[in-house]
């Protein structure tokens, strides 16, 4: 089998793992599939291994819905092993990945990710928000960190990549849903050393997702002075970005990313929710080996 390419947008995947506890695991989770589902853009490497590091900065709302916004340093490593009959093996700040299956065209990954959950409240949001809006989710509870697994599918054609990716707490200890994205990205060559991609994703989860990340049950209306929501499965969420890559030489690499997301149907609708629409960014730079 043919190693998977490595793009240093894949940089943009260690935001939810990385950045400080003050900042929502969830709305930067969209930019990590977002930067996940990317057409690739750099070259494959010919080698059986491929080892990335860089850094950067990530800015993103504190969880999904709030209006105050964090900055966070984002230290990235990524590596990949390629086997003729096994296939390739991942391992990141993004989770493990298998890719048994797959060629120039299409690719199957199974994935085991770590989820960091949700925080009731926040210490401090350094680019924008009040002490108002750091404890807006006081008397909600904790969403604890858990282990999701799934399956990412891609298929490309020319310049166009479709992707479509399902993962599961299977902990039964965080969120407890299933949510399924689904995407199209498209790839364009500026120059040689300049090159971009857009990205439209949505994403559909369960009951039990949207009841943990946007509703209200009887406690916590009582602890926290929200109404009682019950949202019900559907569209979460729908999130367009894109991604500028510059190629400073043969292993270094400039990534900037900008994504923005509008929280839709039951999820919008939930009385937690100070605006629907968020903006994630990130800038970074990467060398790969």
């Amino acid at each position: 089998m043919r190693a998977l390419p490595l793009s240093l947008t894949l940089l943009l995947a260690s935001i939810p793992a990385l950045a400080n506890a003050a900042t929502a695991n969830r709305a930067r989770q969209d930019v990590r599939q977002q930067a996940v589902h990317q057409v690739q853009h750099a070259a494959a490497a010919e080698q059986p291994w491929s080892l990335a590091m860089g850094a950067g900065l990530g800015m993103a709302p504190l969880y999904e819905g709030s209006r105050a916004y964090n900055l966070s340093p984002l230290p990235y490593l990524q590596g990949a092993w390629t086997s003729q009959s096994l296939g390739q093996f991942s391992l990141g700040n993004a989770g493990l990945g298998w890719t048994p299956l797959g060629n120039a065209q299409w690719q199957a990954t199974l994935l085991l990710a770590p989820d960091s959950g949700r925080h009731e409240t926040f210490s401090h949001s350094n680019l924008r928000g009040t002490d108002a809006d750091r404890n807006h989710l006081a008397g909600m509870g904790a969403i604890h960190s858990t282990l999701e697994a799934g399956i990412a599918l891609q298929y490309q054609v020319a310049t166009l990549g479709f992707s479509l990716q399902a993962m599961q707490d299977v902990l039964e200890r965080g969120h407890k849903g299933i949510w399924i994205d689904l995407g199209v990205a498209r790839a364009f060559e500026l120059t040689p050393r300049w090159s971009s991609s857009v990205n439209l994703q949505t994403r559909w989860a369960d009951s039990d997702y949207m009841q943990s990340l946007f509703g209200v049950d009887d406690r916590q209306a009582a602890n926290s002075g929200f109404a009682r929501y019950a949202p019900g499965a559907g569209i979460k969420s729908v999130s367009l970005g894109g991604t500028l890559n510059y190629a400073v030489s043969d292993h270094w690499m400039l990534v900037m990313m900008l994504n923005g997301s509008e929280l839709v149907g039951d999820a919008g609708r939930s009385p937690i929710v100070q605006q629907r629409f968020m903006l994630s960014s990130a800038l970074g730079s990467a060398y790969r080996f």
